[in-house]
């Protein structure tokens, strides 16, 4: 497959930290972009952002039907995917930010790397039910990927992560990105973990 392309393909993967639809997703677009030797801009978004510029809620403040259907999806997808998750995690609703802004920090170093500390942390909330807003967590997580921790602790406190957040956020809602996880080629959306099949035709195509 990877034959096929004339060039390296480049993905914006626009995410959010405590999606789990970007959970349930993640490992499959990770091989994907293996596969495909994409090159991928991690974006993780404001959330809250990119639901009021689309007119969505969050999860917390939906009506009593959609939030009781977008669990039993989840139930249906974690068994098909065979993929561990709790449905009613620990801490959840959860503050994005410190996580957001550690994605944004880490955005130097290698691709593989940066999909494996993703993981790690969706995992940490969706199937271990730990708290990603604490930044002894968060810590803990870097030690076992194998970065410096304290370097990427250090910059994560620096203005530049918190504007690169921001841009991140105001380039998806420029883009049209409406929901999470979306996957955006040459300036098409493929929104949600079950479109991803869509992407790898649109990859092989070329």
């Amino acid at each position: 497959i990877r034959g096929r392309l004339s060039m390296t393909s480049h993905v914006d993967y626009y995410f959010s930290v405590a999606s789990p639809w970007t959970y349930l997703g993640h490992e499959r677009f990770s091989k994907l972009a293996e596969r495909h030797d994409l090159d991928v801009s991690f974006r993780p978004v404001d959330f809250t952002r990119v639901l009021h510029a689309s007119g969505g809620l969050l999860y917390q403040h939906r009506s009593e039907q959609r939030r009781r259907y977008r669990q039993v999806e989840l139930d249906r997808w974690r068994h098909y995917l065979d993929i561990a998750l709790t449905l009613e995690p620990a801490y959840y609703p959860v503050d994005r930010t410190p996580a957001g802004l550690l994605m944004v920090a880490c955005r130097h170093l290698p691709q593989q790397t940066r999909f494996g500390l993703l993981q790690a942390i969706l995992a940490s909330i969706w199937r271990d039910n730990l708290d990603i807003s604490n930044w002894q967590v968060l810590t803990s997580l870097l030690n076992n990927e194998g970065p410096d921790a304290d370097a990427i602790l250090a910059e994560t406190r620096q203005p530049a992560c918190q504007h690169l957040l921001e841009r991140h956020t105001d380039d998806a809602i420029e883009a049209g990105v409406f929901g999470v996880p979306s996957y955006v080629l040459e300036e098409e959306i493929f929104w949600g973990q079950d479109r991803l099949d869509l992407l790898a035709r649109a990859l092989e195509a070329g």
